[in-house]
């Protein structure tokens, strides 16, 4: 029992961020550094656990690999999806035989509410079961390369019409269990839409092929586990498979599936969780990617 003390108090003057148990008797030359970012986490955050090894981390009932990073270090991010209620959770992570747990006390956020008005028709619109399962299989993609690099741009010119994490009202009926999951940047009809990272494109959905809510959709999957969505397209330029560089245009903006008028809605999800795009829009994520990694050569491009 000694021996587990001591190492549990090694781990916490290596990594600062509360007590750090393991749950096995180990020895001393089975330590582990963690890090994580950022220090205050709020829901909607992409938290970021960086260790000295290989390690999976294990959150909510849910497991996220690690992968390589430039400094020799390890990195998994963990999406905090903005219904995340304010209080403390453990965050496990697992080395081999080991698994160490850290209290991860997640803040209060508020999120606005927006009315939205649709006419009958829009209203009754529903995603179809093959919409679903095309979206959200596209959204969950995970690849061991890392394309993107940071910041993400803006992919779209107009401004920001809707934020983040907003609850919505369709008239009048509050949706239960949503928040907005990503941006909505108002722009007209037609106007170009830009790759914000480099990526490949997992998924095109047309209305044609009964993309009925989201109207025509592209997914483009940035690597370890970050993917980004567009919807409500009048025109998609690229297919699928393609690789795209940062700022190539990628579509066009439309009102198809159920829009209340032309506009872009733009998503970043990490493990197929809608996260905070302002985190990425502004460089906030730990860490350089690995030698071996794809982002260097599919940024350079661009």
């Amino acid at each position: 029992m000694g021996r587990r003390t001591g190492f549990a108090l090694l781990v916490l003057l290596l990594i600062g961020v509360g007590a750090l148990r393991a749950e096995d008797s180990v020895d001393s030359s089975t330590t582990e550094t963690v890090r994580v970012f950022p220090d205050n986490p709020l829901p909607g955050n992409t938290l970021q656990i960086v260790t000295r090894n290989q390690v999976a981390v294990r959150f909510e009932e849910h497991d996220f690999p690690s992968f390589p990073i430039a400094t020799g270090e390890w990195r998994a991010l963990v999406p905090l999806s903005a219904l995340m209620h304010p209080r403390e959770y453990p965050l496990e992570v697992l080395s081999g035989p080991n698994t160490w747990t850290i209290p991860l006390r997640v803040a209060p956020r508020r999120f606005g509410l927006q009315r939205i008005s649709l006419s009958a028709g829009r209203a009754a619109l529903e995603a179809t079961p093959t919409e679903e399962e095309a979206i959200g299989s596209a959204l969950r993609t995970l690849s061991p390369e890392q394309f993107w690099q940071l910041p993400f741009r803006r992919p779209s010119g107009g401004r920001i019409s809707s934020g983040f994490g907003l609850r919505r009202t369709y008239n009048g009926v509050l949706e239960q269990n949503y928040y907005h999951r990503g941006y909505d940047f108002a722009a007209p009809q037609g106007a170009g839409v830009i790759a914000p990272a480099a990526g490949r494109v997992v998924l095109v959905g047309t209305t044609q092929r009964g993309f009925r809510l989201h109207g025509n959709t592209l997914v483009l999957d940035h690597g370890q586990g970050v993917t980004s969505i567009y919807i409500h397209l009048s025109r998609i330029l690229v297919r699928r498979g393609e690789m795209v560089k940062a700022g190539q245009r990628i579509a066009l903006v439309g009102s198809s599936g159920r829009a209340t008028g032309a506009h872009l809605h733009w998503g970043i999800y990490a493990h197929g969780v809608a996260i905070d795009p302002a985190d990425w829009l502004a460089g906030r994520i730990c860490c350089r990617a690995s030698g071996n990694s794809s982002a260097a050569a599919a940024e350079s491009a661009s």
